[in-house]
């Protein structure tokens, strides 16, 4: 053991170091932070990188997978990136609410990854740009007639052009949206 700790010095000091903080993070700061009724707070992932980077750099390739002693890796792909998944996917699939700012929906797209970006400038500085998709279209009864909007994925009004009918909504919209259009009867 100890020539392999020679013969692998960059290999054996990563490992060490992945150990300590695994230790310090789980054992020692929970200790701590019970002690004293302060809470204290690891860097996730930090101690199972080194010992992952220590073993990934040695003969001993399939040690790495002692990286998984840092519960914060399990515990990211285990719980964390299938909530981020499904999340996401709630956001796309959610149906179109009834009214937005108080006026009936009467036709929407569905959901559809950019169908146009929209630069609006910043209120401090007017020559920078901020970027915003447009990935729903929706049309909304109003009193002076029909508005077409451009809505983000959360339904958040991005852009608004008023008209007179529905059918010129529909036509004046991006090529894009010309057979995605769901009429509504609420």
């Amino acid at each position: 053991m100890t020539d392999f700790i020679k013969e692998n010095l960059l290999c054996s000091i990563l490992i060490g170091a992945g150990l300590f903080f695994v230790i310090v993070f789980y054992v020692v700061m929970p200790l701590v932070s019970k002690k004293t009724d302060k809470h204290f707070s690891g860097v996730p992932f930090l101690g199972g990188i080194l010992i992952a980077a220590g073993f990934l750099l040695s003969p001993i390739k399939w040690l790495a997978v002692f990286a998984l002693l840092d519960l914060s890796i399990p515990l990211f792909f285990i719980r964390f990136i299938p909530d981020m998944i499904m999340n996401k996917k709630d956001s796309y699939n959610r149906d179109i609410p009834a009214f937005i700012e108080g006026c009936k929906v009467v036709a929407y797209t569905s959901y559809y990854n950019r169908y146009y970006d929209l630069k609006i400038p910043l209120e401090d500085n007017p020559e920078v740009f901020k970027v915003c998709p447009v990935e729903r279209l929706a049309i909304i009864q109003t009193e002076t007639g029909f508005e077409l909007l451009g809505l983000d994925y959360q339904f958040n009004i991005v852009k608004r052009e008023q008209y007179n009918s529905v059918n010129e909504c529909k036509s004046h919209a991006v090529p894009k949206a010309q057979n995605r259009w769901i009429d509504v009867n609420r």
